[in-house]
């Protein structure tokens, strides 16, 4: 059996060498195999070099597979990573290039559920991030478990996600299609492309597959979950950020829509905050996770907000926030409205926000 440790990079020379250090330290563990998998097709930081003079190293069991060429499709690296897995790989883990594996035994830990053929998906995320308690390995369908701890907190660190070799190659081919074209500030927008889309596709395809959530700390939380998105305090992130949640938040709610289907308030949850609180404290307040200020939000994205409210299986929630929304229109701007119809931390909404 054999398992690709697969990480597609960009400018981030520093992180990838530790990334990289730190996985030639994984211990064999019998038959199970391993496999780094490098792509860089637009770096210009020195990664290119690195990644030359890595080709030329050998490291005991551990197959190196790099492809190093500029591409004009600067957002479709998963594509050209796709090229370099081998066939005989079995699984595909999707590694970030700032992320750091810190447990030399992590195959010997994944080898039971590397070799169960029933499962498609293994989740290892981050300690703080899920919020379990204590080391534990629970199973269940890839829906059941966005619906118990979040459909962005599942899928939405790609390093915490180990997946069939099959399941990542028509990803890699559909990542392919929806980020080609994808090269400029226009095209985000008229492509309205999520930032996310390895989360929608897995869920759309592979609702119903097994996956098994392996609660051990195997990666280094390089942040605290409060912390993440302060990148997004810089102006030029704002409308990125802002486009980024609420295109992935359409097209969630486009698809449950589609299938007739309405889920859990807790299957928005993101981070540590639940994405539909988010988005209206975007609407509301203007500012995005962290606090700092985002453009306002045009119809079109209120109307994106409502279609997502719509989709929540909780009627006394559904109808509150509707009529925040249309508070919203009512009040005008932020500094119009009541401060206790602001907050959208008051006890008058009474709803958990993780």
């Amino acid at each position: 059996m054999k398992i690709s440790i697969s990480i597609p990079t960009y400018n981030r020379l520093n992180f990838l060498i530790k990334a990289i250090e730190e996985i030639k330290k994984i211990s064999d563990f019998e038959e199970i195999k391993l496999q780094l998998a490098i792509s860089n097709i637009a770096s210009e930081d020195g990664t290119s070099e690195y990644l030359e003079s890595l080709k030329k190293e050998k490291i005991n069991n551990l197959e190196i597979s790099i492809f190093n060429k500029k591409r004009k499709e600067i957002n479709s690296n998963w594509y050209y990573l796709n090229n370099v897995i081998s066939n005989e790989i079995d699984w595909v883990w999707m590694h970030g290039d700032d992320d750091v594996i810190i447990d030399k035994d992590c195959i010997s830990l994944l080898a039971p559920f590397l070799r169960d053929p029933t499962i498609s998906f293994i989740i290892v995320p981050q300690v703080k991030r899920i919020g379990l308690q204590s080391p534990s390995h629970l199973t269940g369908t890839l829906q059941n478990m966005a619906e118990s701890y979040g459909l962005h907190d599942l899928l939405g660190w790609v390093s915490q996600i180990i997946v069939r070799r099959q399941i990542y190659h028509s990803y890699a081919m559909h990542h392919f299609e929806i980020t080609k074209n994808v090269n400029s500030r226009e095209d985000f927008i008229s492509k309205r492309y999520s930032s996310f889309p390895h989360v929608n596709y897995f869920f759309e395809n592979f609702s119903q597959d097994k996956v098994i959530l392996v609660y051990n700390k195997i990666i280094e939380e390089q942040v605290r979950p409060e912390d993440l998105n302060t990148h997004n305090a810089e102006p030029k992130h704002n409308r990125a950020f802002l486009e980024g949640v609420f295109f992935f938040g359409e097209q969630v709610a486009r698809f449950l829509e589609k299938k007739n289907k309405k889920v859990p308030l807790k299957f928005f949850r993101y981070v540590n905050k639940n994405l539909i609180f988010l988005m209206l404290d975007m609407a509301i307040n203007n500012r995005t996770m962290n606090g700092s200020r985002c453009v306002p939000l045009d119809a079109e994205y209120k109307i994106i907000l409502q279609s997502l409210i719509r989709r929540v299986d909780e009627i006394s929630f559904v109808r509150v926030a509707l009529l925040l929304l249309e508070c919203i229109e009512y009040y005008g701007p932020t500094k119009d409205m009541p401060p206790h119809i602001a907050n959208l931390n008051s006890a008058i909404y009474n709803f958990e926000i993780d």
